[in-house]
């Protein structure tokens, strides 16, 4: 004989909760850490992955669509909470961006800003070898210019370009001063030797402010020592540098 079995009867209705982080739905009593979809809880898996598989389960539970952007945490998330985007690159442009910007240290060289040679207030006298000397600096100026803008070299350029510029407003603002032939008193481009009270000769001529060069006897009309020269004549004392000083000669 048969036992009697008891009448068939559906199944209780299952009662879902939605996930606040995900698009899926669980069952109640499920364990949060045993998700319903997806065999592991690495990126990818879980929740995540069952939302993917099974997005008409989601849609028929009515569970909260879980809108947490890649990268942020469970916690950050909540239903229907729409989160910023992450503020940081990723890491493939991070790294692009500091190759970018290494690459930028190694090619560019950085060149100093130089300041432009001061110019003097005064007339520019210059004698006629004065004159020479500003044109035979500027040709070679200009050759070295253009080798250096050949090459690319920058840091040359602009020191030359400096070197340039002032010796073309010299050149531009040169008056010649022709020396006089038999001159009865010291003037621009005189050669005159002094006798000092300790028994020293020296001559000096004077010049213009960029031909002048003590070293080779030649000294800028504006020199505290040419301003006393200019004017006297032979046997007149003065006070050069720091001692008197007598004028034994001038000659042109």
């Amino acid at each position: 004989m048969r036992a009697a079995t008891a009448p068939w009867k559906p199944a209780p209705a299952r009662e879902w909760r939605s996930c606040p982080h995900a698009g899926t739905a669980r069952p109640a009593g499920n364990r949060p850490d045993r998700p319903r979809f997806g065999g592991t809880k690495s990126r990818g898996g879980g929740y995540f992955a069952g939302a993917k598989r099974y997005p008409n389960d989601a849609r028929r539970s009515g569970a909260a669509e879980c809108t947490r952007p890649a990268g942020s945490s469970l916690l950050e998330a909540g239903p229907g909470k729409i989160l910023p985007k992450r503020s940081h690159p990723a890491p493939a442009a991070l790294k692009m961006r500091q190759m970018s910007r290494a690459f930028v240290k190694e090619t560019d060289e950085t060149v100093e800003e130089l300041p432009e040679r001061a110019i003097s207030p005064h007339p520019n006298f210059v004698t006629a070898e004065g004159l020479a000397l500003i044109e035979a600096n500027l040709a070679r100026l200009q050759q070295e210019h253009a080798a250096a803008q050949a090459a690319g070299e920058r840091a040359a350029l602009a020191k030359l370009g400096r070197e340039l510029r002032y010796w073309t407003s010299r050149r531009t603002t040169a008056q010649v001063i022709a020396p006089p032939s038999n001159p009865a008193e010291v003037q621009f481009g005189c050669t005159v030797t002094i006798l000092r009270e300790d028994g020293r000769r020296q001559t000096y001529r004077i010049v213009g402010e960029d031909e002048a060069d003590p070293s080779r006897g030649t000294i800028s009309y504006v020199s505290p020592v040419a301003r006393a020269l200019t004017g006297r004549k032979l046997g007149d004392v003065v006070r050069a540098g720091t001692s008197d000083a007598e004028v034994v000669e001038i000659r042109s």
